[in-house]
């Protein structure tokens, strides 16, 4: 069986489930954001603490997804990637409140912060294309409701590869000769 070179994100499973267990702290620091977004020292601060989350998640993501992709069987793998996806609703959940509150802080405000400063610069994109979407974005209250279904709306999406991936049987197909 293939086997994927992971010591590029762990060598051994303690250190990620070390790493995924202050990932799961760390993730609790965004709700001290809340409500303090509209002052430049905190939206930056935000945006370097959740920089240095992405990292992390990427890592973790990349070990667990990987060590499961070759053998989608193995139920303690399979175990690895849904802790990691229900942490990751529990972050969605936490952080539902960010694009409420930046939207109600105001366009030009945040795209001034982002002017303002040579790291924040590489984000107004994104904050402009948050404000022009604006109309779609719910409450505070309401996107947390809606995080709270992540678990339940991916489940049929799990089952799925579930089954079609780890039931499959590889067969064989034979194409005819060519006649001349």
């Amino acid at each position: 069986m293939n086997k994927w070179n992971l010591d590029g994100f762990y060598s051994n499973l303690e250190d990620y489930e070390k790493d995924l267990s202050l990932f799961e702290t760390e993730i609790e620091e965004i709700k001290t954001f809340k409500g303090k977004l509209h002052e430049f020292d905190v939206f930056k601060a935000y945006h370097i603490y959740e920089e240095k989350l992405v990292k992390n998640l990427y890592r973790l993501h990349g070990y667990a997804s990987l060590s499961n992709s070759l053998d989608l069987k193995d139920t303690e793998k399979t175990a690895r990637i849904q802790k990691l996806s229900l942490i990751l609703n529990k972050y969605s959940n936490y952080s539902s409140y960010v694009s409420p509150e930046l939207i109600s802080i105001g366009e030009k405000t945040i795209l001034g912060f982002c002017e303002k400063d040579e790291f924040l610069k590489t984000y107004k994109f994104s904050y402009e294309k948050l404000f022009r979407q604006q109309k779609h974005i719910l409450s505070a209250d309401e996107e947390k409701l809606i995080s709270n279904y992540g678990p339940v709306t991916s489940v049929s999406g799990h089952l799925y590869n579930s089954l079609s991936l780890t039931d499959r049987v590889d067969e064989e197909v034979l194409y005819p000769m060519e006649q001349n």
